[in-house]
């Protein structure tokens, strides 16, 4: 379990100095633990102990946000106080007096009281979301560092991105700010690779702030016959299933009873997002409505419309979907809703048109973009304008296949490194031999990759609609991919946009080619893990070889 520890020096003498200012210390503490779904083990005056999350399960970089919103409370008094500490500590042990005996022996050896610190003997757990400096035996921690997870935005999207990002930024704003409607929506659409999603988690982000929106919805349309409201139980499952937990608060006695009534199905049906069993779609959305209530709730609670934002609407079901946006006018009853949906067809499905105030069509990107992209890669290179006008035909403007030319381009020696800045090589003009097809530049690109990025590949590939986030972490360690070697891997495949891994038979034979060179037993040992999974999460008669039964499950795709 991963604790976190704060406290106030000399706290009962500032209690009497200025009793205000601790008040107001001790609520905005609270309002923090509130939040980020924080148990509480043990609060005394002047110092909290409590379970921040679970090292198999919670992301480092959530917990830190947590600490981080604790230690700006007090770093923002600090004019006013004695000193004070935060800390950050792993412990199997569970008893309250045996985690302060060794939380004292820690703090003895801090020599600077203020700021948030980590055993050094810990550090390897927090290193690939935080930067530190070491003291004695602690690790002072400074700041935290985006490093992309497997599913992650791309963090230079913005300043690609500039002209639709201001656009949407202002009739976003204006849209929060109308109270003339209680429901309505706005319809984003764009062809497959624009990066729709990352440039309105961009816009939500400078608006509201991320903090405000850590239990925010996002519902991921998918095409599954046996399961039509998986994409709805994968917006609750993971982060924010210890909202399940806090859904009461907001509910009146006879929901309540129906929540209670319906809690233990929904939970099951939740553990088991491949198949629906016995529990109907009008079953979930019972249940799904009063989770959602309390999802509106708390963001009214900071000022804020009850925000919903739905990716791929018109891979979910009409049925479901005009369900779902019945449970959106009932919603609206009490709350203000406005829901986000993002798309790459043109209209939006019937379902919604009703509710649909205004599109947005967020274009390819263009060639100022497209140099804004190489930049983002290489800095400092100057690179001709008729290779940029060209990169633009070829990549047709989409993301993933601008960054394949780039990689190409690299490889081909065309693009080299000058010092701290890069260059390019040669003429005003492409390589005669450039591949016209971006995903014959993307194989060329995958075949030049670590053996340990291939293995990553083969794993995201074969498992990505079997496994969820940790799973899929579980399993590189299993293979021998762990810590800074599997991070520094997910982290070039992510900038890459090969993480989610996309669906296209010529990426199969490339992720799978590296398996020629490999040897038999590391084959089989994948295999081998993979059709475990297979068997926990697939409902589907298994008598196959686990190879066949990969290479099944990748024709389906």
């Amino acid at each position: 379990m991963i604790y976190l520890f704060c406290d106030i020096s000399n706290y009962k003498q500032l209690v009497r100095i200025n009793p205000e200012l601790m008040n107001l210390i001790d609520d905005k503490i609270t309002a923090v633990i509130k939040q980020n779904d924080i148990s509480i083990v043990s609060r005394k005056p002047g110092m909290l102990l409590a379970a921040a999350g679970n090292e198999k399960k919670s992301e480092p970089k959530d917990v830190l946000e947590s600490a981080f919103d604790l230690l700006s409370i007090l770093d923002t008094e600090k004019a006013e106080l004695y000193g004070f500490s935060v800390l950050l500590i792993h412990d199997s042990d569970t008893r309250v007096h045996v985690l302060e005996n060794r939380i004292k022996s820690i703090l003895s050896r801090i020599l600077d009281t203020e700021g948030l610190w980590v055993p050094k003997s810990e550090w390897e757990y927090w290193n690939r979301a935080a930067v530190g400096e070491e003291s004695g035996e602690m690790i002072k921690i400074v700041r935290t560092v985006t490093v992309p997870p497997v599913y992650n935005t791309i963090a230079h999207i913005p300043q690609m991105r500039k002209k639709i990002i201001n656009r949407l930024n202002n009739v976003v704003l204006e849209w929060f700010s109308a109270e003339t409607e209680s429901l309505s929506c706005i319809y984003i659409r764009g062809s497959e690779g624009v990066c729709k999603s990352e440039i309105v988690s961009h816009v939500l982000d400078s608006l509201v702030g991320r903090p405000r929106l850590r239990h925010l919805s996002m519902i991921r349309g998918c095409l599954t016959a046996d399961n039509p409201v998986a994409a709805f139980t994968l917006s609750i499952t993971g982060a924010k299933e210890p909202l399940l937990k806090r859904v009461t608060q907001y509910l009146s006695v006879a929901e309540k009873t129906l929540w209670k009534g319906h809690l233990p199905l929904f939970q099951a049906f939740l553990e088991n997002r491949n198949t629906s069993a016995d529990f109907k779609s009008q079953d979930f959305f019972t249940c799904y409505t009063l989770y959602c209530k309390a999802v509106a709730a708390i963001m009214a609670d900071e000022l804020l419309p009850g925000i919903f934002l739905i990716e791929s609407p018109q891979k979910i079901s009409h049925d479901v979907l005009e369900r779902f946006v019945a449970m959106l006018w009932d919603l609206s009853t009490v709350h203000c809703i406005r829901l986000i949906a993002i798309s790459s067809d043109d209209d939006p499905p019937d379902a919604l048109r009703p509710i649909v105030k205004k599109r947005i069509m967020v274009s390819p990107f263009h060639k100022d973009e497209v140099y804004r992209c190489i930049l983002s890669l290489y800095p400092g290179i100057k690179v001709p304008a008729k290779i940029v006008d060209q990169l633009t035909r070829l990549s047709r403007g989409v993301y993933r296949n601008i960054l394949f030319y780039v990689y190409y381009l690299r490889l081909q020696k065309k693009i080299v490194q000058n010092g701290q800045s890069f260059r390019w090589v040669g003429k005003d003009s492409l390589p005669v031999k450039i591949p016209q097809k971006p995903w014959h530049a993307g194989v060329i690109v995958i075949k030049s990759l670590k053996e340990e990025a291939k293995t990553i590949l083969y794993i995201a590939h074969a498992g990505q609609h079997l496994m969820d986030r940790a799973e899929m972490r579980d399993l590189f360690d299993i293979v021998g991919l762990s810590g800074h070697k599997m991070d520094e891997q997910i982290v070039l495949l992510d900038s890459m946009q090969l993480l989610p891994v996309p669906a296209l038979p010529m990426f199969s034979q490339a992720v799978l080619g590296f398996l020629k060179d490999s040897s038999k037993s590391k084959t089989a040992y994948l295999d081998e893990q993979l059709h475990k999974l297979v068997i926990r999460n697939l409902p589907m008669r298994l008598d196959h070889r686990p190879a066949e039964l990969i290479w099944f499950l990748l024709a389906r795709k």
